[in-house]
């Protein structure tokens, strides 16, 4: 089947997948409101109370008159790739309903040109060279990109400043790659199937943080249901799908010419009803969940799913105790950094603002330091940062303390925190250093309920006084 599959035909019958895409993004770029996903609409209870499900869905009763012909199929647990893509008739706009039919039935008959005749494929490493270079030809490709593809198309000069020599470094299209001795020339010449199904996720991908993010489960699905070639082909998709942008290091939004979409809140308003579950295994998970933290996206999709405060919270904690990837830990206290500085306009509300962050300082303690380990990485950076919060909380704190019991209590508190933890870094990071402690009981407490019960650091701790 793919022995008359060359370049030139290729090209010819991925010009309607290209095409569609930039059709998408040119209405993206015109009405981007078209691809909201309706976040409202997800039941977190779907599993034990059908009923609520069924009065969720009748909160939109003009749209269910339109789909009263056709049941829409379990959004949840949708039992093929098709049933999923209907099941998205709730969630999104009609138009972009029927943009992604027509898009999932072009993508198909691409991929199925691309299916090995024998159902039995091995990816050798030869095999993953060739897929890499052809996500390398799709990013590095000027009909790739939104903004690209139009002013080649009428007028180069056209291309802003910023991004200038970035497209006089891009190929105008597949033909100027191939036309290229590409090296290793065994990879390139014969496996052009996977240096093309390479092309195809990475486009794809691409593309997913703006107008194909909803489009993307529904492909995998139906990949994971095909022979071993199409098959695997999926588990790769799932593998860029989740980690992009993260690990990109091409500027795609300003090549594109479009700005990413807001795709935290679909992804973790969908992660708690386990939507992720069929693509997503551990390591994936591990891998790039740091990336995906935002306090303001927590909060907000705990109001608005009904979901109890501090829910995401707890979510991610369990991923780090799970396999103590220390990048989850820095990332949340990122976040708490980002977090403290603001603007208050009142004592009662620089009270009630600093008593969360001491909370939520509090909870990354408390579930960092029972899993500590010298062979950590960024312990340092974790010990670092918290002193750098102490020295931006405490002079503060210092003047609320005059204003009443309360102030004066979370002052204490925080002290004796801050306290603790700088004697735990120094025990953890310079142990030959020992600083002055004027109450080595106090700090030994405090320690004990922060869950750094180590016997050795309370040896360390009443030794010499």
């Amino acid at each position: 089947m793919l022995d008359q599959l060359s370049t030139t035909r290729f090209r010819r019958v991925l010009r309607p997948l290209l095409s569609k895409i930039h059709a998408l993004n040119d209405l993206y770029s015109k009405n981007p409101l078209v691809f909201d996903f309706d976040i409202s609409q997800v039941d977190i209870n779907h599993r034990c109370n059908a009923q609520q499900q069924r009065q969720t869905r009748q909160t939109r009763p003009s749209k269910l008159r339109k789909l009263e012909e056709e049941p829409i199929p379990d959004f949840y647990d949708p039992k093929s790739a098709d049933d999923r893509l209907r099941s998205l008739r709730l969630f999104i706009s009609p138009e972009l309903y029927k943009s992604y039919t027509e898009l999932f039935h072009i993508v198909k008959s691409i991929l199925c040109l691309l299916k090995p005749e024998k159902q039995q494929h091995a990816w050798k490493l030869s095999s993953r060279c060739a897929f890499e270079i052809g996500k390398e030809m799709a990013e590095s490709t000027r009909t790739t990109y939104y903004r690209l593809n139009n002013v080649s198309l009428f007028d180069p000069s056209l291309v802003s400043e910023s991004i200038r020599e970035i497209n006089e470094e891009l190929y105008e299209d597949l033909d100027d790659w191939m036309r290229e001795e590409m090296e290793p020339a065994c990879v390139t010449d014969n496996y052009t199937r996977e240096l093309f199904a390479g092309y195809i996720v990475r486009l794809i991908v691409i593309h997913s943080q703006t107008t194909l993010y909803m489009f993307v489960p529904v492909l995998m699905h139906w990949l994971q249901l095909q022979g071993a070639f199409l098959h695997q082909l999926g588990a790769f998709l799932g593998d860029e799908y989740f980690r992009f942008p993260h690990v990109s290091t091409t500027n795609v939004e300003e090549l594109n010419g479009l700005a990413f979409g807001d795709m935290l809140l679909v992804f973790w308003s969908l992660y708690a009803v386990n939507y992720w579950a069929p693509f997503m295994n551990a390591r994936v998970l591990l891998e790039m969940v740091a990336h995906k933290i935002s306090f303001g996206v927590f909060g907000e999709l705990e109001v608005v799913l009904g979901l109890r405060g501090g829910y995401y919270r707890e979510q991610v904690y369990c991923i780090y105790q799970y396999d103590k990837n220390t990048n989850i830990i820095v990332m949340m206290m990122v976040n708490i950094m980002q977090h403290a500085r603001k603007k208050l306009a009142s004592y009662e509300e620089a009270y009630g603002h600093f008593k969360e962050i001491y909370r939520l300082v509090l909870e990354v303690v408390r579930n960092w330091l029972p899993y500590y380990n010298r062979r950590f990485r960024d312990n340092r950076v974790m010990f670092e940062s918290i002193a750098q919060l102490r020295g931006y909380m405490m002079p503060k704190l210092e003047i609320l303390c005059d204003q009443g019991d309360q102030y004066m209590k979370l002052y204490v508190n925080s002290k004796g925190f801050f306290r603790t933890v700088d004697v735990i870094g120094c025990y953890c990071t310079m142990p030959d250093n020992k600083p002055n402690i004027s109450s080595v009981d106090k700090v030994a407490k405090v320690a004990v309920k922060l869950g750094f019960d180590n016997t050795d650091f309370l040896y360390w701790l009443h030794e010499d006084t």
